[in-house]
């Protein structure tokens, strides 16, 4: 009911840093709590995404920006079937109500 009649568009580039940042946040926690909880990547390459994904984010999230390399990383870790069942035990580590 707050937003019914949905954002506008300075809105949208208002939040726009914020969601970037807890997208960035949220799939750098999930890369964490796969070590802790002894899950794989269904793809060695993850591996060297995961490691870029933690490159990239500090400059992006100071700028509050999300750029095209970083966007690639997160879309290639999400869809990693390992990343997708940690993301399933969310409950056994801490992640942003946001990510859900």
């Amino acid at each position: 009911i707050i937003h019914e009649d949905g954002y506008s568009e300075d809105e949208c580039k208002q939040y726009r840093a914020v969601v970037y940042s807890n997208t960035i946040q949220s799939i750098m926690a999930i890369v964490k709590a796969m070590v802790n909880l002894k899950i794989d990547y269904s793809s060695t390459t993850r591996v060297d995404d995961a490691q870029q994904l933690f490159a990239l984010s500090a400059e992006a999230e100071e700028q509050g920006i999300l750029p095209d390399e970083l966007a690639n990383v997160i879309r290639r870790l999400w869809s990693d079937s390992g990343i997708q069942s940690c993301f399933t035990r969310s409950r056994e580590y801490q992640l942003n109500d946001s990510a859900a």
